[in-house]
């Protein structure tokens, strides 16, 4: 991180940590954390509900790394409805931004039944010889586990968002900067992104997203232009009237290669000046 980026990271992470309620101590950690640059082991496997993922081929904006120790209840602290929600947010956003969990643990069975039970799709990794940990020098405190990379992995916010609704505030200020995404003042789809998880290359996955005009006008298909043609879309209405709900399907065709995937449907309507973007992401496994 170039010196001049390290200084505004910095003064802003510090100044929106301060107001989120952390100590002066903690304020220390923080300046002396922010700037590092983290590491993460090749021999560190991850997988999305037990399938092995190339979870790391990919070269986001932004990188969320929540690490968790051994001590006290692993499951318990894993917090996962709440994560999965945060991601699927944020990439709802245009953010791109991936999230990666690494536990100091063995893998055992109510972990297995934890990430099963949530349906939790994203990179998951058990690192019960604590590569991770031994990668980096990373602050003693627990609340600095948790942190937010830019796109050269340096830590440029910390903190766990999943526990506290001001650091969340903090990682959103973070992300958004100046390039926020316009969008229409209202969305149609209140869950306009899902996570697909680990895909077998070839399989064929349908998603559903559910369209609500809660606008005082009558709306009309103009046209669907999705990022790819490996994705085929289908609204079972063109024209949705002010209440009525339209439902959207989408259906994918893995890619051969494993990699990350990432895919966008924007749907057009004439009586908006921005389309309605649906997004999908996951990872296409051999």
């Amino acid at each position: 991180m170039k010196l001049i980026g390290k200084i505004i990271a910095l003064a802003v992470a510090v100044n929106l940590w301060s107001c989120s309620g952390g100590s002066q101590a903690q304020q220390k950690v923080l300046s002396e954390f922010i700037g590092t640059e983290i590491a993460i082991p090749a021999e560190l496997n991850f997988e999305v509900r037990g399938t092995a993922v190339n979870a790391r081929s990919t070269d986001p904006d932004f990188t969320i790394i929540a690490y968790l120790d051994s001590a006290g209840c692993t499951t318990c602290r894993m917090k996962l409805p709440i994560w999965q929600a945060l991601v699927n947010s944020l990439k709802s956003e245009d953010i791109e931004v991936d999230f990666l969990m690494i536990l100091n643990t063995a893998k055992n069975r109510d972990m297995t039944f934890t990430i099963e039970r949530d349906g939790f799709q994203h990179p998951i990794a058990f690192d019960k010889d604590g590569l991770f940990s031994k990668a980096n020098n990373l602050p003693d405190d627990n609340a600095f586990h948790t942190f937010l990379l830019d796109s050269d992995s340096h830590v440029i916010a910390a903190g766990n968002p999943a526990l506290n609704p001001k650091i969340r505030d903090i990682y959103h200020r973070m992300m958004r900067g100046d390039k926020t995404r316009p969008t229409n003042k209202t969305r149609l789809c209140s869950e306009p992104h899902i996570a697909m998880g680990a895909v077998a290359a070839g399989d064929t996955v349908i998603k559903r997203f559910q369209l609500i005009n809660t606008t005082d006008t009558t709306l009309s298909l103009q046209e669907i232009v999705p990022s790819c043609d490996c994705t085929v879309t289908h609204i079972d209405r063109d024209t949705i009237r002010t209440g009525e709900k339209a439902l959207v399907t989408v259906t994918y065709i893995a890619d051969s290669t494993a990699s990350p995937v990432s895919r966008t449907i924007d749907l057009f309507f004439n009586e908006l000046p921005l389309p309605e973007r649906l997004s999908l992401n996951g990872y296409t496994t051999n």
